[in-house]
């Protein structure tokens, strides 16, 4: 009995399939210019959904996935340069940019949780506690540093992009 049902289910499952394959709107693009159009505009509104995490900067997790975001709207947009227009050199540089102080932002939190950890332990440890502890100390205190100055970029950069309503006036793939 069970194995009938399990046929039946895949009989049912592969003739979904083949209509569904069947529907050329669903899966085909007109032209290269169309297929740039629909996937920056799927990936420029995943950005801007993640925009606000710009507003949360001890937000690590989400500030990693407005990165991530960005990171794909920049590739999408550098592989249709060719076939899209001279805004789009524009959107991918600004988008490269913003991407590398979220980058920065990301790895400075990285390297402090690992050296958190590195200094906390140190406390229990005996032996070279107060060197691996004070240089695990320092260096967070280096890396938060940077983290503040990277995420500043970031937010100067986000700002400026709002004043000049950037993804209005620039965007391609509207």
């Amino acid at each position: 009995m069970a194995s009938e049902r399990i046929a039946d289910l895949e009989s049912r499952f592969d003739a979904a399939l083949c209509e569904s394959i069947k529907q050329r709107g669903l899966y085909q693009v007109c032209s290269v210019e169309d297929a740039a159009e629909r996937i920056i505009s799927k990936c420029r509104k995943e950005f801007l959904a993640q925009g606000e995490a710009i507003y949360y900067p001890h937000s690590i997790q989400r500030l990693h996935r407005m990165r991530i975001a960005g990171k794909h709207l920049r590739y999408a947009v550098e592989l249709f340069l060719d076939v899209l227009g001279p805004d789009a050199e524009v959107l991918a540089e600004e988008t490269k940019k913003m991407q590398g102080y979220l980058g920065d932002v990301h790895d400075c939190d990285v390297w402090t949780a690992q050296l958190r950890d590195r200094a906390l332990n140190g406390k229990s440890k005996k032996n070279h506690v107060e060197t691996d502890q004070k240089a695990a100390v320092w260096l967070m205190s280096e890396f938060q540093r940077r983290r503040t100055k990277a995420y500043r970029k970031a937010l100067a950069l986000w700002t400026k992009w709002d004043e000049d309503s950037f993804w209005h006036n620039k965007a391609p793939a509207q």
